[in-house]
Formats: C-alpha cells, sequence, structure tokens
C-alpha cells in the first residue's frame, strides 16, 4: 500500500488535492491529512507518517494535481534505496489543469546549498529513472523504513525551508539514490511571497539554509557513509560550483 501524506496549513486546495489523488490513483492507497496547529510542516508530516498503513510513504503538498496512474508507475520502479519523485509541471489552479511545459526532471544547489533547476542535466541523463542530485521537496516517496531511518523530515531542521536539499543529500550520502520517474507527473502551484496563506519566519528559513549547509558540506551528519565530496564529484561539472 502506498500512503500519501499531505499535511496542510489553511491551504484552499487540500480538498480539491485529495479528490485529484482518488481519482487518478490506480493501486490501493490511503490518503492522511491534518490541519497545522503551530507544530510545523516537518513535524505534521512525520506525525502523519507514524500513522500510515503503508509500506511506502508519499510527501505531496495541498496543492498539486497529479498524472493518471502516477502510484502505478512509481511503484512499479520503486526499491528500497531509492528516493523518487514525479516531474514536475506547474499547476492552474484556478482551472485544475496541469501546464505541462516548462517541466523539471534535475534539479542542483549552488555553494550554500540553495535549491535550484537544472536543465543540463536532465539532457545528459533520458533514462526513466533519471538521477538528480537534488529534489524540489513538493513531492517524493520512499519506503516507509526509510524514511524513519535517515529521518527524512529532521525536525531539527526548522518548520520550513530546505526539504528538497534534506531529502536528497541523505539519501545520496547515507549510499542510496536521488531519481525522477519520467513514467509520472505532477502539477504543484507555485505562489510568490504574497500570496502564501501563512506567514513564515523568514528568519527561521535562514536558520535553516545556515544549518544544512553546516551539516552536510562540513560531513557532520552521523547517519553519513560517504563524504559530501563524493556526491558533488558524482554530478560533476555541477551548475554553480
Amino acid at each position: 500500500m502506498l500512503s500519501i501524506l499531505v499535511p496542510s496549513l489553511n491551504e484552499k486546495y487540500l480538498e480539491r488535492t485529495i479528490q485529484d489523488i482518488k481519482e487518478k490513483a490506480e493501486t490501493d492507497i490511503e490518503v492522511l491529512t491534518e490541519e497545522d496547529l503551530g507544530m510545523g510542516h516537518r513535524a505534521l508530516t512525520n506525525k502523519l507518517a507514524r500513522k500510515a498503513k503503508g509500506e511506502w510513504l508519499m510527501k505531496l503538498d495541498a496543492h498539486c494535481s497529479m498524472s493518471q496512474g502516477f502510484d502505478k508507475e512509481m511503484l512499479a520502479l520503486a526499491d528500497k534505496n531509492t528516493l523518487q519523485a514525479p516531474i514536475l509541471c506547474k499547476l492552474d489552479a484556478v482551472n485544475w489543469q496541469i501546464i505541462p511545459k516548462p517541466r523539471c526532471v534535475c534539479y542542483c544547489f549552488n555553494r550554500d546549498l540553495i535549491f535550484d533547476y537544472w536543465e543540463e542535466y536532465e539532457e545528459r541523463d533520458k533514462n526513466t529513472l533519471t538521477e538528480t542530485l537534488s529534489l524540489q521537496g513538493s513531492c517524493f516517496m520512499c519506503h516507509r523504513d526509510k524514511f524513519f531511518e535517515l529521518e527524512l523530515c529532521g525536525e531539527e531542521f526548522g518548520s520550513w525551508g530546505q526539504q528538497g536539499v534534506e531529502i536528497a543529500l541523505k539519501f545520496w550520502l547515507s549510499g542510496g539514490r536521488v531519481v525522477t520517474n519520467r513514467n509520472a507527473f505532477y502539477g504543484h502551484l507555485f505562489r510568490n511571497m504574497d500570496e502564501f496563506p501563512y506567514k513564515r519566519d523568514m528568519k527561521q528559513v535562514e536558520r535553516t539554509k545556515d544549518y544544512c549547509k553546516d551539516l552536510f558540506i562540513n560531513n557532520k551528519w552521523t547517519k553519513a557513509t560517504l563524504k559530501f565530496e563524493d556526491i558533488i564529484n558524482k554530478f560533476k561539472p555541477v551548475k554553480h560550483w
């Protein structure tokens, strides 16, 4: 079973997202959601994960539309040591339509571990499962054992920020693999700073960035079996490096 975790905070499109998941899924799934009353995005995701019954967990933002059979396509190529995400597209939430282009397959980060898109690498690796240095963070799937073993939503990072970098590096550094599945895609609602349905503590976001950079670049993450430099060298030449 696939358990889909949908943490929410004043999300206008939560019900539509859940409806969409159920309409598009073609396997045995469960959807778990809850409103964040102050515990934070990572903590709420962990709470939902502990309640989940599925062998596989997918975290999904509460403003997304999925491709038909996304779950079937991703589960067909799933393995315990791989963190997987569908292709990322934009969502026209008002009309509830996925905008097919541009689409995002590969991601990276700069020397401060700030996330970026990486079109050049997509052209180098066109396999169905395309390796990617980082992820965007709005949708990812992994085995439940790995979710807890690697503490993918580390609450010490703070409530919000750097999640795509965090989860990708935890998989790579522990000897796993991070990929985009080209057989599945989803639309994600992108908002500017004025459109967020909640206030974000930008000082906390900056602290999260600093913590993430220090933890991984300085090889302080205790569950790592590889060095940060090993991962960078694997993907050289990395954009911004």
